[in-house]
């Protein structure tokens, strides 16, 4: 997986399509991108879906928490149309049917558990046994910016990679990641070019850094020039 510097598309590709749906994952694949970075929540049935927000209302024609629909209610719902009248019926996905999609595919995975704001009792356990279901395990790796969530996580499995997502400078992230031991750190590109020196070093002691989110060419290229493993962006990159 860690070879040379991935290139995922963010929510699928979207800029040009309804994000986290199954159209801008098939669109990300169709496009040749390393493969894509989804969201993950557990619906009032215990479902596993893929959607970004906690709330409904930016994204589908409903309002309130994915939390308290059932699958079955969450799949009336319309996910295309905020993008356009002409991604009209594109629906929620479950991860099953998102990994499913991608089996054999051989593209990289990041799953990011949305667990910052309601924990999802057990949504890790659910997600590794969905992840083998599909025999992804050295395709996925998982992130979130609950930090006890990726530590429930790697308690469960040493098949599967994982790390902490980040976006500000409260700690000493060099200190923290070594301390917790881990192995992936995902900073956002703006916290990645104020503490650049100490990515670096951290890539030079054998860290694996992933950045959110990050468009213009001439910035991955020097990204990629300078060690990157990852880069999320959320439009079709050459």
């Amino acid at each position: 997986m860690w070879g040379k510097t991935v290139i995922l598309s963010h929510r699928g590709i979207s800029a040009n399509y309804p994000e986290n749906t199954m159209l801008a994952f098939r669109k990300s694949y169709e496009a040749g991108m390393d493969g894509i970075e989804l969201d993950v929540q557990f619906t009032k049935d215990r479902e596993l879906v893929v959607v970004h927000d906690e709330l409904l209302d930016r994204t589908v024609n409903a309002t309130g928490y994915v939390k308290d629909f059932t699958l079955k209610e969450l799949k009336t719902m319309d996910a295309g149309v905020f993008k356009g009248e002409e991604f009209k019926g594109e629906q929620i996905p479950t991860l099953d049917e998102v990994l499913e999609y991608f089996q054999g595919k051989e593209k990289i995975i990041n799953i990011e558990l949305k667990t910052g704001v309601f924990s999802y009792f057990g949504i890790e356990e659910k997600v590794i046994e969905c992840i083998k279901k599909y025999q992804l395990e050295d395709y996925v790796y998982i992130t979130s910016f609950n930090h006890l969530s990726i530590a429930r996580f790697q308690g469960l499995t040493k098949k599967i990679e994982s790390g902490i997502l980040i976006y500000d400078t409260q700690f000493d992230i060099q200190k923290y990641a070594k301390t917790y031991n881990q192995d992936i750190v995902n900073p956002s590109i703006e916290y990645f070019d104020l503490c650049r020196e100490t990515f670096l070093s951290m890539i030079s002691k054998g860290k694996k850094i992933t950045i959110y989110t990050e468009d213009k060419p001439e910035k991955i290229r020097e990204l990629i020039s300078l060690g990157i493993n990852v880069i999320t962006n959320i439009e079709i990159t050459s």
